[in-house]
């Protein structure tokens, strides 16, 4: 939900000291990819509500918009929210999350009646009269605009959005005095002047004084630019006029601005405007940067809705989108980043590498996969592309093509002094080798990996624990364990291979201890079970060990054909020893 008015009016003040030049930084940043298993909302709440009968239907309904929301679904949170409301027209609290929910989704024309009711609650940190005043004006009705902003109640971020919306909505009247002594206004707040001369440059722009305008980015420029829109509408404006070189100002300005965000440049350099500013898109850009401002604080959906708004008034912007799909990221609302990247008209490559990495953090390479390829196509020698390739090839069973996508950032990699990554990149391809059965080849490739990387943990783990199960090397293989334990001491694999170690020196305490710290740790592994069933069986403790095998037999996560012939034998032998 919304976060409270208070809440609002704490932030103003950080916002306001820091908004000049957090703008360009958060957007666009590089997010490392981590495994995220898929909630149990994903299968249940499409289906809960029908399993509760009779007058429990809208408490079902209720439920599983609950459960889609906590899985970030809110498009059918909306759904089933919109259900229970209409078996509770009046409730309050159910309205706002119905409004906040379909504001995220940027359906603001489908929800005017329900926006009128939540400005009717005058409660203005839901920003229904700037709802209003935005539909407003994409009616070209300023005036009706600039009676929703005096009416509104107070709220607390008004002391920076007030004096720029109303100075637009002047201006969109042709009112060229009162716009501009409206925009001063922002000049009250502390470290708002590059918001005030980007703001009056496009103000002027729009009412065809170009003179002006040049003057405010000339100005601006000396201050630094405050957002990744003001970048593209600069530099176009400078080409127009045919000053885009070195040694003017704005220029490198502009180069000095962007030189350390390959992301960001990325995006600016694919970008050109074709159309006139107007108010809408003017007022758009405020939402905007009210978007990013607030983002980093811990208060997304506020973030959000403002983002949304901007879209409403400028629904072909692109950076809106890309910083939409983060802070839905940032609240791991993957599903709901993608959708937003699909609105993207003519995606890069770096968007669609993210969607991607989005994809691949829900667990589905098999969409992923094509993805990666088309990327890959155009990236042959980036290898965090390849790796990602690889990855994603492993996840589908194709072994072969991913081996044969991290031989490529491998080559890569070789002709850099990154030795860790390669390291890395190269136990990846011996983990595809062990899956394919090429042992011979697997064992080659991690003894070079770690060369490359000797204090990698988990390529420690990985060939220690390889050895041990084959009885190869077993005082080097568990010299490779221990250190990777020592390393990454609370990790519950690491911790099971060294249990195995210790197993196999018949150290059955020191294994125990750490066999039932990992299980307890994992507990859908069936192979640390099985582990910990083989400790209690060396100890003699036969009934207990027999419980752990029957326990790894009702897992399924990384269950084999295999191991379950496996624990089948062990549970017959140990049963007629313990006879």
């Amino acid at each position: 939900m919304l976060k409270s008015e208070a809440v609002v009016r704490i932030a103003k003040s950080v916002i306001i000291g820091g908004i000049c030049f957090c703008l360009l930084a958060c957007g666009l940043t590089a997010r490392l990819w981590q495994r995220r298993e898929v909630p149990l909302s994903d299968v249940t709440s499409g289906t809960i509500s029908a399993v509760i009968p009779g007058k429990g239907n809208h408490y079902g309904a209720y439920l599983a918009g609950y459960l889609a929301q906590k899985n970030q679904d809110y498009e059918r949170t909306a759904f089933y929210f919109e259900r229970v409301l209409s078996g509770d027209p009046e409730n309050e609290k159910l309205k706002a999350s119905l409004y906040f929910l379909k504001a995220v989704q940027g359906q603001f024309d489908d929800m005017l009646p329900l926006v009128r009711d939540i400005a009717a609650m005058k409660r203005p940190e839901l920003l229904a009269d700037y709802v209003l005043m935005a539909h407003a004006v994409r009616q070209g009705d300023y005036g009706a605009a600039a009676d929703f902003l005096k009416r509104k109640p107070a709220y607390g971020l008004d002391p920076v959005l007030k004096p720029a919306v109303e100075a637009w909505l002047f201006a969109g009247e042709g009112k060229r005095k009162e716009a501009e002594a409206a925009l001063k206004g922002v000049l009250k707040e502390p470290k708002m002047e590059p918001f005030y001369l980007y703001y009056s440059g496009l103000i002027h722009l729009y009412l065809k004084d170009e003179d002006a305008a040049d003057k405010d980015f000339r100005r601006l420029a000396e201050s630094g630019y405050p957002s990744l829109t003001a970048l593209v509408f600069i530099r176009d404006f400078y080409e127009k006029r045919g000053q885009w070189r070195v040694g003017e100002s704005v220029y490198d300005q502009f180069q000095k601005s962007i030189a350390s965000q390959a992301a960001a440049r990325d995006v600016v350099d694919g970008l050109k405007r074709n159309n006139d500013i107007t108010p809408a898109e003017g007022i758009s850009i405020v939402f905007y940067d009210m978007s990013v401002a607030l983002g980093p604080l811990g208060i997304e959906e506020t973030s959000l809705l403002f983002n949304e708004l901007a879209l409403y008034l400028a629904p072909t912007a692109t950076i809106p989108k890309i910083w939409g799909a983060e802070v839905f990221e940032s609240i791991k609302g993957y599903r709901a980043a993608n959708r937003m990247y699909d609105r993207i008209r003519e995606p890069s490559d770096i968007i669609l590498f993210k969607k991607a990495i989005n994809l691949m953090t829900e667990g589905a390479y098999g969409q992923s996969l094509p993805i990666l390829r088309d990327i890959s196509r155009r990236n042959r020698g980036n290898p965090l592309v390849q790796r990602l390739l690889g990855e994603s090839y492993s996840q589908v069973g194709d072994y072969a093509s991913a081996v044969k996508a991290y031989e490529r950032a491998a080559a890569v990699l070789r002709q850099t002094e990154r030795r860790s990554e390669l390291g890395r990149v190269l136990f990846e391809t011996g983990a595809a080798y062990d899956e394919m059965g090429e042992a011979d080849k697997s064992e080659k490739v991690l003894l070079e990996a770690l060369q490359m990387s000797p204090n990698d943990a988990l390529i420690l783990n990985y060939l220690g624990y390889s050895w041990l199960e084959q009885g190869k090397n077993p005082e080097e293989a568990f010299e490779m364990v221990q250190k990777a334990n020592e390393l990454m001491p609370d990790d519950p694999h690491i911790m099971d291979s060294l249990a195995l170690g210790y197993y196999y020196k018949k150290e059955y305490q020191k294994a125990l201890i750490l066999a039932e710290r990992s299980t307890d740790m994992i507990p859908y592994s069936s192979v640390a079970y099985s582990h910990l069933g083989d400790i209690y069986a060396a100890m003699g403790r036969y009934r207990e060990a027999i419980y752990q095998y029957r326990k790894a037999l009702d897992l399924t996560a990384d269950m084999t054909p295999e191991l379950r012939r496996e624990l089948e034998r062990k549970i017959s032998s140990v049963e007629k020893r313990g006879e």
